[in-house]
Parts: structure tokens; sequence; C-alpha cells
């Protein structure tokens, strides 16, 4: 098991404003000068109460209950299973939001950025593990995404093979997550299965509309 306690979230403005939601928002007409200035405003405020730690553990598959939970079929197939989670901590719901429209928008969407980043950190680390290992990887698979079919609920196998409570991330009884800005995800690993192309492709997603769509 290995836990993360402090990933490094270092986003410039140019990047930040590149990911979406901000690159929609540019594109349909918001006025980007008064974007970047807001974006340069209040992420230094955002980053001064983010928390991001993760925690995520490799299972073989043939010894886990993963039949149980109606699992997509790449991870059927994959000689090993990643499970994750990655939280940017509690502060972010104890934070007094903007009472400007604008500006709650913005700190939302850059709340949920340094979320993304920082799983792309975790799964990148996991990467060149599997690399190492001359092990093929499968997209990452969020329960409860719009990516693919695979329902909340699932979050449990996830939450049962991982000491949550380390990065202070729990699963309700509704399953969502607490804090509220975490993500689950499971990944596949194998020498025989196929190199997913894009880790974080929004393939299957029928949210074409999304801001976050990449």
């Amino acid at each position: 098991m290995k836990i993360f306690n402090d990933i490094e979230i270092d986003l410039q403005k140019e990047r930040i404003l590149k990911n979406p939601p901000f690159s929609r928002w540019i594109k349909s007409g918001e006025s980007q000068y008064k974007l970047e200035k807001l974006v340069e405003k209040l992420w230094k405020e955002v980053k001064s109460y983010l928390s991001p730690q993760a925690i995520y553990r490799i299972l073989r598959r043939e010894k886990t209950d993963i039949n149980k939970y109606s699992a997509p079929e790449p991870l059927l197939k994959a000689e090993f299973l990643v499970v994750g989670i990655v939280t940017i901590g509690e502060q972010v719901e104890k934070n007094p939001k903007s009472k400007f429209l604008l500006e709650s928008l913005v700190i939302d969407a850059l709340e949920n950025v340094a979320l993304i980043q920082a799983q792309r950190e975790v799964v990148e680390f996991i990467k060149k593990k599997a690399e190492q290992e001359d092990l093929k990887m499968t997209r990452v698979i969020p329960p409860g995404s719009g990516k693919i079919n695979w329902g909340t609920e699932n979050q449990e196998f996830i939450f049962k093979n991982l000491e949550s409570e380390k990065i202070g991330v729990q699963l309700t009884s509704s399953y969502s997550m607490k804090p509220i800005k975490s993500i689950s995800f499971v990944i596949g690993l194998g020498s025989n299965i196929e190199q997913a192309k894009e880790l974080f492709s929004c393939e299957g997603c029928k949210r074409l509309d999304c801001s976050y769509r990449t």
C-alpha cells in the first residue's frame, strides 16, 4: 500500500487555462482577459488551503472478489488491479465561498482541476512502476463516472481494500465520498492486456456537453 501525503500541484496560469472547463469557457465567448485575471487572483488562494493526498494498492485480481461487482471487462482480464483514492482535503468544504457567482464558479473549477492534476500525478507514478515490470495498463476507471457504466456503489470494492482513513476519506452509506473533492478509481495491469492509448479517455461518456470533457 502506497500513501502520498503531500502531492505537489504546481500549475501555472497558462496551463490552467488550457484545461477544461477553462478552455471551454474561453471558446464559448467568456472574456478571456477577465478570466485570466480571476484565475491569477484566485489560484493562490485556492492552492493555500489544498491538502492533496492519495492512497493506492495493487491486488492480484484472482485473489479479489471483483467478479461480484459487475466490473468492466478490461478489469476482469487484468492480472492485477490498482485500487486508489485521491483527495484535495477537507478544508475545501470549510473555506468560505465568494459571494460573487463568477468567482465561486472559478474557485470550484480550480479545485476540480487541482484534484484531476493530483490524480494524474499518482497515475503517472503507477505507470512508471508498471513499465518497470513490463506491465500494460487499462484506462483509469472511476466508479460513477459517465465515462463507463459502473455505478458509484462499486466504490465499496475500492474502499474495503484500502485504509482510506489514513488520508481522511470515508465512503458514506449513499456511496458519496467525504471530503467531497475526492475521487476513487481502479486500473487493470497485466502483461497480456491491451495498453490503453489514453489513460483518462472520455470515450463512452454520453455527457457531450460536459465542461470537463477532453
